[in-house]
């Protein structure tokens, strides 16, 4: 296979903004209410809750093939917290990352974190990004 040989493609809209809805083109795979996180009397998902599931669900999803590529019974749970802040230029999101991978040495916990980021790819999207932390834990605070 080809490294530039696209394996998925999907292509999403958002044709009005907050509020409104955003969708997935075809098959009416997902459809979403979207409001701002600024506006919380207005219902619907917003940039910040998507962002956070999708680390959340590639980060875990990955460890999830590592650890059964392991022989060993998927164990781990990410969690993800996005904050909204202002900086100098408008807004920025800060991103902390929180796994917990119980009933393994934290030796052992680390490189398969450290594995996954390497390998999942909305860890690689957002590596080298200063207002992204990712951190093993044995109790999560997000």
């Amino acid at each position: 296979m080809k490294s530039d040989e696209s394996l998925y493609h999907t292509t999403t809209i958002n044709p009005h903004g907050m509020p409104g809805r955003a969708y997935v083109l075809g098959n009416g795979e997902l459809n979403v209410q979207v409001s701002s996180p600024r506006k919380p009397e207005e219902p619907g998902t917003n940039p910040e809750q998507l962002l956070g599931l999708a680390q959340a669900t590639c980060l875990a999803s990955t460890l999830q093939t590592i650890q059964e590529g392991r022989g060993i019974e998927y164990q781990s749970e990410v969690r993800v917290g996005v904050d909204l802040k202002y900086d100098t230029h408008g807004l920025r999101f800060v991103i902390e990352v929180q796994v917990r991978i119980p009933n393994v040495e934290p030796e052992e916990a680390q490189k398969q974190l450290d594995f996954a980021e390497s390998r999942c790819p909305v860890s690689k999207l957002l590596s080298g990004n200063e207002d992204v932390s990712v951190k093993l834990v044995d109790k999560f605070t997000v």
